[in-house]
């Protein structure tokens, strides 16, 4: 510890000016708050301008009247951190009024719900004090459901209050989980959400693999308060049948301790073969130590943000029991300790469980832990810092909002893939993006129906979804698909306020929904209406077949007035770069195909099963993927080699069409269709196949080609203007011509060729071709360039 640091000593000063100011109620040397301390201090040590950051907080540790042994009110240094620690609110108070001449550049908040740390900064900069500082704020799982059901009527008043009062207008969120993110937008409407996860200065280390003899040893690490569950922890121990050791770390807040009486007194009425011991509060430094002596973490938590003490376990490879209420599902899962509920009954039955398991058991769960932890912390370390990256795109002059227009952003298909990856390459990018997610069918729930009154009242101005900074958009007459892309007078106000309107799209008639606007438009397309339901229509009949003809002729003229309004046109195939060059001739019009993240998809090491099914991915039930003369391929290909691999095949919508079809060929035992698979769960796939398929009569580009080359699967697909971009014939896989009878005889020979040997160089070629040309940075690299040549 140094104090006093004098202006200009070692490079620290007084001053808060161009400073990155953070505002925690605890920080190091505390840590009775427990994970939030030891995780700002994680991010702090590993931004790389560390010597900006000044961390205002507090001189007392939580539920402490003793005051840390620090300098206070003045500026100090803690582990390379320079921070002071305040005495009072009005000491707070104090360091704000000094500041206002010299104002911050960044200001982060380590807490909503802090009426020191957090409201008297907001309370300065609605007051005018800090107009140019970025307002950076993470409530650290506070508005989880089992969090605000706790004081529930007060929590609701003050955040009432804040968005009555304008004081979280404008400011930017910190999420450390996709659910926090969503969390934050449905308590905040329009909240700009920065998603980053929590980190720790916890290093790798050799797995402990030593256990002492006698009964299993639980710990319980956290703060003893109703979210984290201990007196439901002590209730399932109370019915335990099996010898066991609990031991229980943590402190708690004057206000807490009735909760903590009650616990101590559901402790003593435990049986005599459960010993329980309370430690309190233990140094950081300790705690891993304590948990590598435990046999497991119990952690029955109604709700955790990140949860610091799972870390800190699995860090010492501990084991952890958990219910779905954490990130770390997985880990819990891997040792078969994840619980389904936080019920006493069900923890109690899983305590006997594990308190059966012997040694050998109890050690191959010590090694799962310590992968869990080892592979986390790998990815962490490849990733920035917060405030890093904040502050590289946080100027309120420089940063550039793009309003990303789409529909059926949260389904499944290529389109709502693409929209995906544009959206994670522009937060990359330092963009500040929202989406609007369009109306894309007659069942829409936020559109107007001409068939139902009770909905021609509905607002149509864009109403926040479950996604963080996702708002979906209504249209009228939903029935009708023409008006679909008809601009709307409250979607039109609110792409005003942005600086480039970026739209992805199958067909670019959806870009006609922003020309009101004003602002710069961007088209993203694969395909047109005719090319893409050319085969959806011959297939139809009657009334039917007439109403999609109709709907075609409207929307083609609507497609020829987007292309035109455009400021450039990005295609991902050449069908489409001619057609567009034809249609609006003096638009810029540029050939980008969307990318992928190979090595997320397909993982580090990619090896093709050579003896795994063959698969094939689409919409089920659309004509035009072509899934009729596929199940014939395949029925050709085990004529040809009876001992080929199963198909499996995995699609969005009713199979019952397809498997009908696959039952009148035989082929049941051999075919199976896999509705709605996750994407993880499609990934997954993908790396144990053999070989792709895809017997389309059109496609735009054709995402999930892309995917399974990024997985070393040699492709056998239908030659379409999407394919011949991605597939090169014969060296990654094979093109198919179209005709039905020549398709199925050549891709089942093909096919068969592959599997007979000739896969393993393919397999090799196709991955290289999707980290070369479709990987995710440099297939974005022609958009980014537009902009930049917009902004110039």
């Amino acid at each position: 510890m140094k104090p006093g640091i004098a202006p200009g000593s070692q490079g620290h000063t007084h001053s808060t000016r161009g400073q990155w100011i953070v505002f925690s109620h605890y920080f190091a040397p505390a840590f009775r708050a427990g994970g939030p301390v030891r995780s700002l201090e994680a991010m702090i040590a590993k931004t790389h301008n560390k010597d900006l950051v000044r961390v205002v907080t507090s001189s007392y540790d939580l539920g402490e009247r003793t005051p840390l042994d620090v300098p206070t009110n003045t500026w100090t240094e803690h582990t390379g951190i320079v921070a002071t620690y305040k005495t009072s609110a009005m000491k707070v108070l104090q360091e704000v009024w000094r500041s206002r001449q010299a104002e911050p550049r960044l200001v982060y908040l380590n807490s909503l719900f802090d009426p020191v740390y957090t409201l008297i900064p907001l309370c300065a900069r609605r007051l005018g004090i800090w107009r140019q500082a970025v307002f950076l704020l993470a409530p650290r799982g506070e508005l989880e459901d089992g969090a605000l059901a706790i004081k529930a009527q007060r929590k609701r008043i003050y955040i009432f209050v804040l968005k009555h009062l304008g004081m979280l207008k404008g400011i930017r969120w910190h999420a450390t989980t996709p659910q926090e993110a969503r969390n934050i937008q449905r308590h905040i409407n329009g909240a700009s959400v920065d998603l980053k996860p929590n980190d720790t200065l916890l290093n790798i280390e050799a797995p402990n693999l030593v256990r002492r003899p006698g009964p299993p040893r639980v710990a319980f690490v956290g703060r003893l308060s109703p979210v984290k569950g201990l007196d439901r922890l002590l209730l399932a121990v109370a019915a335990i049948t099996e010898p066991i050791e609990v031991n229980i770390y943590g402190g708690y807040r004057n206000d807490e301790k009735p909760y903590v009486t009650r616990c101590e007194q559901l402790a003593r009425s435990c049986p005599r073969h459960v010993s329980i011991r309370f430690h309190g509060s233990i140094p950081p430094n300790e705690v891993r130590k304590c948990l590598a002596d435990s046999d497991l973490l119990a952690l029955p938590t109604a709700s955790e943000n990140f949860g610091h003490a799972i870390v800190e376990a699995l860090a010492a490879s501990c084991p952890v029991m958990l219910a779905r209420t954490t990130p770390w599902s997985s880990a819990a899962a891997a040792t078969d300790t994840l619980l389904e509920d936080l019920s006493p009954d069900t923890w109690t039955r899983a305590l006997n469980e594990y308190a059966r398991r012997d040694v050998e058991q109890m050690t191959a769960d010590r090694v799962k832990a310590h992968w869990a932890y080892s592979n986390w912390r790998r990815a962490q370390l490849e990733q920035g810092s917060l405030l890093d990256t904040v502050m590289d795109t946080s100027n309120p002059q420089e940063t550039k909002r793009v309003a990303l227009v789409t529909q059926g952003f949260s389904t499944a298909g290529g389109v709502q893939t693409v929209a995906r990856w544009m959206l994670r390459q522009m937060h990359d990018c330092g963009y500040a993006v929202t989406v609007f997610d369009l109306a894309n069918s007659a069942s829409d729930p936020q559109s107007r129906s001409a068939l139902d009154p009770r909905t021609w009242k509905t607002s149509l101005r864009p109403v926040p979804s479950t996604e963080a900074d996702v708002h979906s958009v209504g249209s009228n007459l939903r029935e009708i698909e023409f008006f679909r892309y008809l601009p709307r007078s409250a979607l039109t106000e609110a792409l005003k306020g942005f600086d480039l309107i970026q739209v992805v799209a199958g067909g670019p008639a959806l870009a006609c929904a922003t020309i009101t606007a004003g602002r710069p438009t961007f088209l993203q397309m694969a395909t047109t209406v005719k090319w893409e339901r050319a085969e959806i229509l011959a297939s139809r009949r009657g009334l039917h077949r007439l109403w999609g003809t109709v709907m075609t002729g409207l929307v083609t003229p609507l497609e020829t007035l987007a292309l035109r309004r455009s400021k450039a046109v990005f295609v991902e195939n050449r069908e489409a770069l001619e057609h567009v060059r034809k249609v609006a001739p003096v638009v810029p019009v540029v050939l980008a195909p969307p990318g992928i993240d190979v090595i997320s998809i397909s993982g580090d090491l990619p090896t093709r099963a050579s003896s795994g099914p063959i698969v094939a991915l689409g919409r089920l039930g659309e004509p035009r993927k072509g899934y009729p003369r596929l199940i014939r391929a395949y029925a050709r290909l085990r004529e040809l080699c009876p001992d080929a691999p199963d198909l499996t095949i995995v699609g969005r919508g009713n199979p019952a069409e397809l498997l009908a079809e696959i039952d009148s060929l035989g082929l049941s035992k051999h075919v199976r269709v896999l509705a709605d698979l996750t994407n993880a769960d499609v990934y997954s796939l993908l790396r144990s196949s053999s070989v792709f398929w895809q017997a389309s009569y059109e496609e735009g580009l054709g995402i999930a080609v892309i995917e399974a080359m990024a997985c070393g699967l040699p492709t056998v697909v239908t030659r379409t203007a999407g394919t011949e971009m991605t597939v090169v014939d014969g060296v990654t896989g094979f093109l198919i011509d179209q005709p039905d009878d020549v398709m199925v005889e050549q891709m089942a020979k093909r096919t068969a060729e592959i599997l007979q040997g000739g896969g393993m160089e393919m397999s090799k070629r196709a991955r290289q071709r999707a980290l070369d040309h479709f990987s995710a940075k440099a297939t974005f690299a022609p958009f980014a360039e537009c902009y930049a040549q917009l902004w110039a």
